[in-house]
């Protein structure tokens, strides 16, 4: 977001014809992301807004933002992929904004959000690490790979698995991806948003927030997850 669209506008097509399947991401914060994503040629942008609303969302027990973001994140479909995340590498990790139970929640919860979701690495295992603005702000949000995957016990084990469930959600309706994403009901404690296929297929998810946040996820043959 740094450089001119225009300078990306004269480069990246030249670079397409010598790599066709690249997938260009772009960092941008905040503005009108289908307008900056066509007028320099981005596959992709960082999805803000709707990493923000969901954190908010559960620390503040208030759906208000989440349902206003899903309303400005749907007509993104067609322009680009929005890259989404709850989690990365310049935010403070979700299970240090939101506690453990909330970090399962918010993951669950992308899956069934259109996009291009991605799991910052030790989420899945309940991470924690709280940026901060200094030198060195932010060592406790990228520390490094253990040499050897870490033997899985109590509520890592949990979380881990919770995670796959998640991921297996979207796996199996790939069509989550470009999907039709619309709130279909919401009040202070709960909101409920149904993504469509184009064939007509469906997921929907209900948030509740409070205390213990909880997620519910179905889609046409019954209960699909329940976080």
């Amino acid at each position: 977001y740094r450089v001119p669209t225009g300078f990306w506008a004269q480069v990246l097509p030249g670079v397409r014809r010598v790599h066709p399947e690249m997938l260009t991401v772009a960092e941008i914060l905040h503005g009108d992301y289908a307008a900056i994503a066509q007028a320099a040629g981005f596959d992709s942008v960082t999805q803000y807004e709707l990493w923000k609303a969901i954190w908010s969302t559960l620390a503040d027990r208030n759906p208000h933002e989440l349902v206003w973001t899903l309303e400005r994140h749907d007509p993104l479909r067609g322009a680009l992929l929005p890259w989404t995340f709850v989690s990365n590498h310049d935010v403070t990790r979700i299970a240090s904004q939101v506690g453990l139970k909330g970090a399962r929640v918010a993951t669950a919860a992308l899956m069934t959000i259109p996009g291009m979701p991605a799991i910052y690495y030790g989420d899945e295992l309940g991470a924690t690490g709280v940026k901060e603005e200094r030198i060195g702000g932010d060592d406790a949000i990228r520390p490094a790979l253990p040499e050897q995957p870490a033997l899985l016990s109590g509520e890592s084990a949990e979380t881990y698995r919770l995670a796959q469930l998640s991921i297996q959600i979207r796996r199996t309706h790939p069509w989550l991806v470009d999907g039709a994403c619309g709130v279909t009901q919401w009040d202070d404690q709960r909101l409920t948003w149904r993504t469509t296929g184009s064939d007509g297929q469906w997921v929907e998810s209900m948030l509740t927030v409070g205390s213990e946040p909880s997620v519910r996820i179905s889609d046409a043959t019954g209960e699909l997850l329940v976080v």
